[in-house]
């Protein structure tokens, strides 16, 4: 080799000896110092190098425990190696490569501190002004080959709040391929980690550089919200105290010359397991929230925003809401299927298919009945676009509302709600709201309160035409059955001005219902009565109503407080009814009455079964100066009637019975003073004759009545029934002529009656318990003139609110308290004449739990046997009684103690029976507690625990109906033997149907005796 040769190899040794000192050594001694000294001194940032590693010749670079600080000499981010390997051969082809970027275990530390700084800020590179922002296009292209980020932490904490806030995501891993900038190339990347706050966090896709475009996946699993929710929201009155996250969110978004262009498809978001607190109460809840296969696009480039949700459901489940500690509510199910929308130059359409609510209940804080529940609603065709709502359909499937009218008359569901807002006046354009269609189905509403509860039930209802303009009318049909009336109303309502108008037809097979509202004024009660009512009506923007009506009262009746009846009719029919409210007037044209009947009892203290319908004491009624009232009845009709009529103020009680009654009252006009006029005429009995005529003020009886009653030829032997029941005789022959007539003027009533008896005769003695034993035939001598006649006139009079007794009405009274006493009490009366207490003959004692008569009570058979024989037309009836309290505790010992005879018989200990009895009615559990319960200073007290035992054991046991009638029915068969044993026949005796009778002395069983003819 020639000296050139040998001077060139030693040049090129030499310089590839000096390449590899200066980059093998050199380099990586000077590395870690020079660089963090030329940061710390350029840029102010301070970074620390433990150990480099160069291999010049593979153009790789090893930095070792890399130490970056913040402004505030605190550790920032820590490395435990960082790997580059360059590839220089990509130059030719005007590509910057990388062939390798490694990060192993990077710890991030990002902290604000107490005065709102974050740590790292001074790390950020500052913005470019907007001119600067933008470079020109370069040749040169760049290439990162394989980055990888492994075991990675960051640490975030927010020391500026007063809680401080900390949280941290480790096992950080992220990978990407071949990310370039040459025009075209596609990379990879995945990364995925976990915190202290979620199970795992990920995202994997592909990327390209130029132009920019992001395509792959993003998830979050189970993401516990509480913390996040107390440090960004913790000056909010509102806590969360519990909420997992999970997110689905495939993407696709890239970069051109139009601007940017973002879409997902089949995104979701599941929130699970919600609990929200309202300072510290329970506002709402939720087992579930999401939206799901959600497909959506969003561009922004210089022509504006365009947004589309081409696909979206919504679901919810288990929600529950509490209301200012006033009302709570839960929800099962929310579902909106296919949501859809499109926003394009603040221009917005939106749509939504269906919607469903399912499952809604609503109570008063504290209480477990709902006084609301729905069972569906249903949502559909939602349609938004510019500023109008369109939806073609709300549906409501069996609502129930219940609410309690207070005393105050207002609705307690009212004072649940918060305060009405004035509205605040605004000057955008109004938002129209339009809804085709409102369908309601199986409706329920209660009306609690005084003096009645009211039940909507069966409630449906059609709308259509609803809408926010308030000049739109709204067409309905709805139906329902009202405390068990038919109601049907169809019609249409203007909101502005407010106008109404429609139809109703209503049925109402009990309206007795409504008796209770008339209690304060009318103390009669409405046995029955049916109501049949067409109207129609029309209601203008002052709210005056008018109507037209016509309806028909079937078979009413009205009887007083001892169940008598006092009035009825078969049919009233109102063929007209006129009603304005403004100004008020109401005609009633065309009434007929058929076959009404009357019950009228004057008694002789003078008050009338009439009078006690209305309440006494009350104030006389003055006399407004304001006009009358334009109230008129015109003529009324009656055919068919009836009356009972009864007056016990004469000295010979007088009833009959008038039938065939027909006759006309006049007009009743509250504009004239002039009193409505009476004429009717009847039938008494067969062949008498009424004949009632005069005036009245019928809606002012108490004050003003004038009325005459003639009967003639009235037959008294058909009064015998009442003769022989308060005189004690039949009446044989004889015929009556009654000319009465009452006057009642302010309360006071007055009459004066001409009584004629011919030919009366007293027939043979009926034996009656209540009549009076009198010398009747004396008196009808000393009465009678010489032709047999008796002729009396006879003033009466009375106060109807303090009434006055007169004619021995104080003798009547006191007759008929005895007779009272001796219907009430027959033992009474009967042990009078054994010279025995005949009060305790009323019932048999039998011990609890047992059939077995005492011998305590075995005298009363005697006792019995010699009632029967003193009046032999009497019977006994025997009623098997049982008591359900102290029959079934017996019964129950007495199975129980069965049992465990049964149990030691078979060799077993009486504790072991208890105990393993316990255990299989109960549960180990709960032995376990009593006998812990019994236990003291470690003691077991076995007579305390055994007696608890065996009390559960006894009161577990099952008493069926049919064994308390069994006892009840050989009670009632012990009794029967015992009387047969004591001489009583058998025909003398009926055994009743067994029932729960009375316990006497708290302990004894009392089976019921009653006499009977």
């Amino acid at each position: 080799m020639g000296p050139f040769y040998q001077r060139v190899s030693l040049w090129i040794g030499a310089l590839v000896a000096t390449y590899t000192l200066v980059g093998a050594l050199i380099v990586p001694l000077l590395l870690p110092v020079f660089l963090p000294s030329y940061l710390a001194k350029n840029h102010g940032i301070y970074l620390d190098v433990s150990r480099a590693r160069l291999n010049p010749f593979t153009f790789s670079l090893w930095l070792h425990d890399v130490r970056l600080d913040d402004q505030y000499g605190a550790t920032a981010l820590r490395i435990d190696t960082l790997f580059v390997n360059a590839n220089p051969t990509a130059l030719v082809a005007n590509t910057v490569a990388i062939e390798t970027l490694r990060i192993i275990k990077p710890r991030v530390f990002v902290t604000i501190t107490t005065d709102g700084r974050l740590n790292v800020a001074h790390l950020l590179p500052p913005a470019l002004p907007k001119e600067e922002s933008a470079s020109a296009p370069s040749s040169l292209h760049f290439l990162l080959k394989n980055f990888d980020l492994k075991e990675g932490s960051l640490t975030y904490t927010d020391a500026s709040k007063a809680d401080v806030f900390s949280t941290s995501f480790q096992g950080l891993n992220y990978t990407a391929r071949d990310l370039s900038t040459k025009f075209g190339a596609v990379g990879a990347h995945h990364f995925g980690g976990a915190g202290s706050l979620l199970d795992e966090l990920g995202w994997e896709g592909g990327v390209s550089l130029n132009p920019l475009k992001l395509y792959g996946n993003v998830w979050l699993e189970n993401a516990r919200l509480k913390a996040f929710w107390d440090y960004m929201l913790h000056d909010s009155p509102y806590t969360l105290a519990n909420a997992h996250a999970t997110l689905r969110l495939p993407y696709l978004a890239q970069w051109d010359e139009e601007g940017l262009h973002v879409s997902i498809n089949d995104a979701q978001l599941q929130l699970t397991d919600v609990a929200l607190l309202e300072r510290a109460h329970p506002f709402f809840s939720a087992v579930s929230l999401g939206i799901s296969q959600v497909q959506a696009s969003i561009s922004m480039t210089e022509e504006g925003l365009k947004g589309a949700l081409r696909k979206g459901n919504f679901d919810a489940s288990g929600l529950a809401m509490t209301y200012a500690n006033a009302l709570h509510a839960t929800l099962n199910t929310i579902a909106m299927q296919g949501m859809q929308g499109v926003v394009e130059n603040q221009q917005a359409f939106a749509l939504l298919p269906s919607t469903r609510v399912q499952g809604f209940w609503v109570a008063k804080a504290g209480e477990e009945a709902p006084f609301g529940t729905l069972e569906a609603l249903h949502v559909r065709g939602i349609s938004v676009q510019e500023k109008t709502l369109h939806v073609k359909e709300i549906a409501l499937d069996a609502p129930f509302i219940q609410a309690t009218l207070l005393k105050d008359g207002s609705v307690d569901l009212v004072h649940l709600l918060p305060p009405a807002q004035t509205p605040q006046e605004t000057s955008s354009s109004p938002f129209l709201v339009q809804v085709e269609k409102v369908r309601l189905e199986g409706g329920e509403a209660v009306v609690l309160g005084m003096p009645q509860t009211h039940r909507l039930r069966q409630l449906s209802l059609e709308a259509s035409g609803f809408s926010s303009d308030l000049l739109t009318p709204v067409t309905y049909t709805s139906s329902a059955l009202a405390d068990g009336a038919k109601v049907t109303n169809t019609g249409t309502v203007t909101i502005a001005p407010f106008h109404a108008q429609g139809a109703l037809t209503l049925a109402h097979p009990n309206l007795p219902h409504y008796a209770p509202y008339l209690t304060p004024f009318f103390h009669g009660i409405f046995a029955s009565g049916a109501l049949e009512l067409q109207s129609s009506y029309t209601v203008n923007d002052d709210f005056s109503l008018h109507a037209t009506s016509a309806f028909t009262l079937n078979n009413m009746a009205i009887h007083n407080h001892a169940n008598t009846p006092l009035m009825r009719w078969k049919e009233l029919d109102v063929k007209n009814v006129k009603l304005d409210t403004a100004p008020l007037s109401l005609h009633v044209e065309g009434v007929r009455l058929l076959e009404p009947y009357v019950s009228l009892h004057i008694r002789s203290d003078m008050s009338t079964n009439v009078g006690e319908l209305f309440p006494k004491n009350a104030d006389v009624a003055t006399q407004s100066s304001s006009a009358p009232l334009d109230i008129r009845l015109s003529r009324v009709e009656l055919k068919g009637g009836l009356m009972d009529f009864k007056d016990d103020s004469l000295p010979l009680p007088f009833a009959t019975n008038i039938h065939s009654l027909k006759g006309t009252l006049s007009t009743l006009d509250f504009t004239s003073t002039q009193p409505s006029k009476l004429a009717l005429t009847g039938s008494v009995n067969e062949y008498g004759y009424v004949q009632i005529d005069g005036e009245m003020l019928p809606f002012d009886l108490a004050n003003h009545i004038d009325i005459g009653v003639l009967f003639k030829n009235i037959d008294l032997t058909r009064l015998s029934p009442y003769s022989g029941k308060f005189v004690g005789y039949a009446i044989s022959d004889g015929r009556l002529d009654l000319d009465l007539g009452y006057k009642v003027r302010q309360k006071t009533l007055q009459g004066n009656n001409s009584i004629v008896l011919q030919t009366l005769t007293l027939g043979e003695r009926i034996e009656s318990p209540e009549a009076l034993n009198l010398p009747l035939n004396l008196a009808i001598a000393l009465l009678k003139d010489r032709n047999g006649r008796i002729d009396l006139n006879l003033p009466v009079h009375g106060d109807l609110n303090d009434p006055q007794f007169s004619y021995g009405a104080i003798i009547w009274r006191a007759v008929t308290n005895v007779l009272t006493s001796i219907v009430t009490s027959p033992f009474r009366l009967l042990g009078s004449l054994l010279g025995i207490d005949g009060e305790t003959l009323k019932a048999v004692d039998f011990d609890a739990g047992v059939a077995t008569l005492l011998p305590s009570e075995e005298e009363k058979m005697a006792h019995y046997r010699k009632i029967l024989e003193e009046r032999p037309q009497l019977r006994l009836n025997i009623t098997g009684t049982y008591h359900v309290v102290r029959d079934t505790a017996a019964l129950q010992q007495i199975a129980a103690q069965e049992r465990i005879d049964a149990e030691i018989k078979k060799g077993k200990a009486y504790e072991d029976v208890l105990v393993q009895w316990f255990s299989e009615t109960f549960s180990k559990e709960r032995l376990e507690t009593l006998q812990k319960t019994h236990t003291k200073e470690g003691k077991l007290d076995v007579a305390l625990f055994h007696e608890a035992m065996l009390s559960a054991l006894q009161k577990s046991i099952a008493i069926p109906q049919e064994a308390l009638d069994t006892l009840a029915k050989e009670r009632a068969e012990a009794l029967k033997e015992a009387l047969a044993k004591a001489g009583v026949a058998p025909e003398k005796l009926d055994v009743q149907e067994p029932k729960e009778g009375n316990v006497k002395s708290e302990r004894w069983i009392e089976t019921a005796v009653e006499v009977s003819a």
